[in-house]
């Protein structure tokens, strides 16, 4: 009760609903995630199988090491076009692996099991397979 923004016991529910009906693996997966995108915990503390998941609920798209930034957005849905994608990036509101972006060309330093993480804002997100 001393913090309630904290939400201790929906978290504690979530995560025992979450492993009774997938299984523990799951919600511990479940659980990295949530702390690696909204939490503050390290991107690179994810595994495989957690990027996996993400594709299945993020928009995703597949792009080349030297890629435009500004299309990965717009094919993403992350932008809907690239002046959009572009005052964004000025903005400063774009993240890749979550560090800000302001170039045009994509290059992620590094990647997390062959993706990158792209962020627009705090909860805007796609998942990107570099390659």
């Amino acid at each position: 009760k001393n913090e309630p923004q904290k939400r201790e016991a929906q978290k504690t529910l979530a995560y025992l609903v979450t492993s009774m009906v997938h299984s523990k693996a799951k919600a511990d997966s479940v659980v990295r995630i949530t702390e690696s995108l909204f939490g503050g915990a390290d991107l690179n503390d994810l595994e495989a199988e957690d990027v996996a998941s993400l594709k299945h609920e993020m928009p995703h798209a597949n792009a080349a090491t030297d890629a435009s930034i500004l299309d990965i957005l717009v094919s993403t849905g992350l932008a809907s076009s690239k002046s959009e994608a572009r005052r964004y990036l000025v903005d400063g509101a774009v993240s890749v692996n979550g560090v800000k972006y302001k170039a045009d060309t994509f290059a992620a330093a590094s990647l997390i099991h062959g993706h990158a993480i792209l962020k627009r804002g705090k909860n805007t997100i796609a998942v990107i397979k570099i390659g």
